[in-house]
């Protein structure tokens, strides 16, 4: 990477970086909201103020490892910004459906396992706001509604919103975006 390169690099993610801090300042979400950017360095959330940092860098070199791992193109087209965000979404879902599966298992001395799990599933329901037509719909699907429709509510997606997992999946999607202006770069000096 030339130094030109990267400066327009740098360009982008400065960018990206300030879309999402003037997105957390317009933003209703919780978890924008909690970014609480200041100069006073003992009150400032690092997590929030370092994490699009990570998730920018981290997408912008994993691409081309992704296209040397599996010889594809693929991460080149508009889907896999799409893939990322749908996966962040999945991944984010199996990570709190664990960590509520482990908090519910402590507070009954009950291993997360199958049936901890199952215990889980049924607790999530009891307490999900299914007002969500994707919910209804997933809930009636044979064989999905049981696993889907009792966490996948709209108590699922609000918790998803208010994390800061947010801000690291759209710097990733900017990561991957910044990366596909990399390789339009370095075609139009070839």
């Amino acid at each position: 990477m030339n130094r030109d390169n990267a400066l327009k690099i740098g360009f982008v993610f400065i960018v990206s970086y300030v879309f999402l801090f003037v997105l957390s300042s317009l933003s209703d979400l919780t978890g924008f909201r909690k970014w609480g950017l200041t100069t006073d360095i003992f009150r400032l959330d690092y997590m929030y103020a370092l994490l699009p940092v990570a998730g920018f860098f981290f997408m912008f070199f994993l691409v081309d490892w992704i296209e040397s791992f599996f010889e594809t193109r693929f991460t080149r087209t508009p889907w896999f910004g799409v893939f990322v965000l749908v996966m962040g979404i999945v991944a984010f879902y199996i990570a709190s459906f664990w960590f509520f599966c482990n908090v519910f298992g402590f507070s009954t001395n009950e291993a997360c396992g199958q049936q901890g799990a199952k215990n889980t599933l049924e607790y999530l329901s009891a307490n999900a706001d299914t007002r969500n037509v994707i919910i209804g719909f997933l809930s009636g699907l044979p064989g999905v509604g049981p696993f889907f429709g009792s966490f996948l509510g709209t108590n699922f997606f609000r918790l998803f919103l208010e994390s800061a997992f947010v801000l690291f999946l759209l710097s990733a999607v900017f990561g991957w975006a910044a990366r596909l202006i990399y390789f339009k770069l370095e075609g139009a000096k070839a």
